[in-house]
């Protein structure tokens, strides 16, 4: 196993995550509408 801290993978997780996104732009989109429903559904709980 890799003895990396949580900040470096977490470091590691985001920067393949938005390499990914800006390869495949509907892939943001996707992202964009993701977050728009459930910022919706949170507001609904509330």
């Amino acid at each position: 196993m890799l003895n990396l801290r949580f900040e470096q993978f977490s470091q590691l997780a985001v920067s393949v995550h938005v390499s990914l996104i800006y390869h495949d732009r509907a892939n943001l989109s996707i992202l964009r509408a993701h977050i728009l429903i459930t910022r919706l559904s949170i507001s609904k709980r509330n």
